[in-house]
C-alpha cells in the first residue's frame, strides 16, 4: 500500500493554483500595438479596431466584451486653432450648451511627461442611458492637437479606466507622421 503524505497533496494543489492563477494574470495584460502613419499607442489585446464618424476620428477602439465601451483618437482640425488650452476651453464652452453634460473634472495634468487637459464628464445618450467620459488633450510633435476620447457606460467607468491608460500612457505621434485629416 502506498502513503501519501498530506503536505505533498497541499502542495501540489497550491502549484496548481499559482499556475492557473498566473495565466489569467498574463492574459489580461498582453497588449496589441497600433503603428499607422507615425501614430502608435498599445490597447488591450481583447479589444479591437472600428470605425467612428466622430470629428476628425484617427481611430477607434472598442471593447467587444463591453457594448458600451470605445476610445476614438481624434485629430482636432486646425481651423479650431493651435494652442491646446485655447481649444481645449472653447470645446467645453461648446460642450457646456448641451443640457444632458454634466463637467466632474477639468484640469492640466502631464500624460508621459507631456502637457495635456484631462475633462472628466457625465452624458445621457439617446437611450436615456448615463454615460461617462474622460477626454485627454494634447499637443503631439506634429503640432497637431489630439484628443483621446474614452466613453463608457456609467458603471464601467472604473473597470475601463486602466483601458485608457494604457492607450494614453503610451501614445505617440511623430513630427513625419501626421494624417494631414484638415477636414474631420
Amino acid at each position: 500500500m502506498i502513503v501519501i503524505n498530506k503536505n505533498y497533496i497541499m502542495i501540489i494543489i497550491v502549484i496548481i493554483a499559482v499556475i492557473s492563477l498566473s495565466g489569467c494574470i498574463t492574459d489580461n495584460n498582453q497588449s496589441k500595438t497600433y503603428s499607422v502613419n507615425g501614430l502608435s499607442f498599445n490597447y488591450p489585446s481583447s479589444w479591437m479596431e472600428g470605425k467612428s464618424n466622430s470629428e476628425g476620428a484617427v481611430v477607434s477602439l472598442f471593447n467587444p466584451n463591453n457594448n458600451g465601451s470605445t476610445i476614438v483618437i481624434q485629430q482636432v482640425p486646425l481651423d479650431r486653432g493651435s494652442d491646446l488650452d485655447t481649444v481645449f476651453k472653447n470645446n467645453n464652452q461648446n460642450l457646456s450648451t448641451d443640457p444632458n453634460y454634466v463637467s466632474l473634472s477639468q484640469g492640466a495634468t502631464k500624460v508621459n511627461g507631456r502637457d495635456a487637459q484631462l475633462n472628466i464628464y457625465t452624458t445621457i445618450d439617446s437611450n436615456s442611458i448615463q454615460r461617462k467620459h474622460i477626454a485627454c488633450w494634447m499637443k503631439m510633435d506634429d503640432n497637431r492637437i489630439y484628443v483621446i476620447l474614452l466613453s463608457t457606460n456609467y458603471q464601467d467607468y472604473d473597470n475601463e479606466k486602466e483601458n485608457f491608460n494604457q492607450v494614453a500612457n503610451s501614445f505617440n505621434v511623430t513630427s513625419s507622421g501626421s494624417t494631414n485629416n484638415t477636414t474631420n
